[in-house]
């Protein structure tokens, strides 16, 4: 019996086999597995499940990273900024003491860049503007790389898996795990920020205002609609919720990009001091945003 059970050739289950995919990250393996089971019965919750958080994470990005400003955004700004703002306030006129400063570093044998930074081949977000000598030209859209990544997304899967237009959000808003799955898969995955917007609506009504997700994922998509003081009230709202397993350091990176935006940047830095203050420790995401501010200002001296 034990010999014939040895050479029994057994089959495994394959929504075991996907959920072992999906928590060794091989995304691709989990999405096709899903895709058999859906294939032989395209009722099952939860290889659908599965899959379209699977596509979720093969799509997302860290957005709470600062980016630059495409002409898009500079067009369609309905913000209105000083024209002549004191110096060391605003982003586009920084510290003129401070920049005269810099002009007697030394910049050596290696190339440099018009911040006295040495080139190192990778430009990062809001300093490409102040290379004086960079021939490279913003972006054109506005919200460029979202858009980019979701129109290549498309046009690498004709079939959608999930269609947004024919979603009917009335069935998902109560259910809470669902519910957060879809506004994941719309927001990074579909890149539709509307339908997600509209579906984040539903939910916080139906908890009364009580689970920071759908705060947090509302002012990301008031953010990418930007609509910024609209988003700066969602992630304010965040904060003053008391979970602990709450993670306030996206919360806080997410208000100085939008405090950015508004050309704020003494907001900005008093914002990251607040997020130091209240984690109690030097977070490294919040040290480095805090002295890239300084950096935009020209106040080497405060950013190193």
């Amino acid at each position: 019996l034990l010999l014939r059970c040895f050479f029994t050739r057994v089959s495994m289950d394959l929504l075991w086999l996907a959920q072992s995919k999906l928590r060794r990250r091989r995304f691709d393996e989990c999405i096709d597995i899903c895709t058999k089971i859906l294939e032989k019965n395209a009722y099952d919750k939860a290889a659908w499940f599965l899959k379209a958080r699977a596509m979720t994470e093969t799509d997302y990005i860290d957005d709470c990273d600062m980016e630059e400003e495409t002409l898009g955004d500079q067009l369609v700004n309905e913000e209105s900024m000083a024209s002549l703002p004191r110096p060391g306030t605003s982003l586009n006129r920084p510290n003129t003491s401070a920049a005269d400063g810099m002009r007697p570093l030394s910049r050596g044998m290696r190339p440099m860049s018009g911040m006295n930074r040495p080139i190192t081949g990778f430009v990062r977000p809001s300093t490409q503007s102040l290379n004086q000598s960079s021939n490279a030209s913003r972006p054109m859209t506005m919200n460029g790389r979202l858009l980019r990544l979701g129109t290549q997304s498309m046009l690498q899967s004709s079939d959608k898996f999930i269609d947004p237009n024919t979603l009917n959000l009335q069935k998902f808003y109560s259910d809470g795990a669902l519910s957060k799955l879809l506004i994941n898969f719309l927001f990074y995955s579909e890149k539709n920020v509307r339908k997600c917007l509209e579906l984040c609506s539903l939910c916080t009504k139906h908890v009364q205002f009580t689970d920071y997700f759908y705060k947090l994922r509302l002012g990301q998509c008031y953010y990418a609609l930007s609509m910024y003081r609209d988003a700066e009230k969602q992630f304010k709202s965040c904060l003053k919720s008391q979970v602990s397993s709450m993670s306030v350091i996206p919360i806080y990176l997410y208000l100085c990009k939008i405090y950015i935006k508004l050309d704020q940047p003494k907001n900005a830095i008093k914002c990251y001091n607040m997020g130091l203050n209240q984690l109690n420790t030097a977070d490294v995401s919040l040290l480095l945003g805090k002295a890239r501010i300084y950096e935009l200002l020209r106040d080497i001296q405060a950013s190193t």
